[in-house]
């Protein structure tokens, strides 16, 4: 079975964070009739290539993929910076878990391949969803401290919760968790206490101030922080 080489990883994870900061003037209107011209007059090729542009065009997958590369840098850097682990050397946690003695742990690429695989599927599509039912809620109402307020309430008791119990859902179900149920338990009451704290700071900038078509790429690198507190704190376990 071949070897994972985490130093090759990083870098495919830091040129898709690059690739994905230029999905927005990749796909402008310019560049698309720039890529139908190259795609061809006609045929299945034209009609495939047609498919892929309306699918990378797609807010619910363009907001996937920027919550995906966030979130896959905040936990490269929660590996590497915060809990201090080798990017190359160190030991496995197979190995740590046989000797606590072995010291410092390894860079764990399938940890971060979880964390993204969750930006992907579900905090990118699933806070560009709510949002975008929250801004029609408000639609009529004049932007005050009083709507925003309410959206920030909104969003912190009702939308919040769902998200922490199926993150931790996802989380348990790919690291193979016997007692999925128990890590909900455990992890969404100090998620949601925590989130108390920082979550209603950084939305009354998010619906005071932010645009509601940078909310979701806003959510996610100001969530860099906090996605790296939940990585860290799902590791503990």
């Amino acid at each position: 079975m071949p070897t994972f080489q985490p130093h090759r990883l990083t870098l495919l994870f830091l040129l898709w964070l690059c690739s994905d900061l230029s999905l927005t003037s990749a796909f402008s209107p310019t560049a698309t009739r720039a890529l139908a011209i190259r795609g061809g007059g006609g045929g299945s090729s034209a009609e495939a290539s047609k498919t892929m542009l309306n699918l990378f065009k797609s807010a619910a997958v363009r907001a996937g993929m920027q919550s995906a590369s966030i979130m896959t840098v905040a936990d490269i850097m929660t590996q590497l910076v915060v809990e201090k682990r080798y990017l190359v050397g160190g030991a496995t946690k197979q190995e740590q878990a046989n000797d606590d003695s072995r010291g410092v742990a390894r860079y764990d690429p399938v940890r971060t391949l979880r964390w993204a695989t969750v930006g992907l599927t579900l905090h990118g599509p699933y806070f560009r969803y709510c949002f975008a039912k929250l801004d029609q809620i408000f639609a009529g109402a004049a932007q005050s401290m009083l709507v925003v307020a309410k959206k920030t309430a909104l969003a912190q008791f009702i939308v919040f919760p769902p998200y922490l119990v199926a993150l931790f859902t996802a989380i348990g179900i790919m690291e193979g968790c016997d007692d999925i149920a128990g890590k909900v338990r455990t992890n969404v009451p100090k998620a949601f206490m925590s989130g108390c704290i920082f979550w209603p700071i950084a939305n009354v900038f998010n619906f005071a101030l932010v645009p509601s078509t940078a909310r979701v790429p806003y959510l996610a690198s100001i969530g860099a922080l906090w996605n790296g507190y939940l990585s860290w704190m799902n590791s503990k376990q």
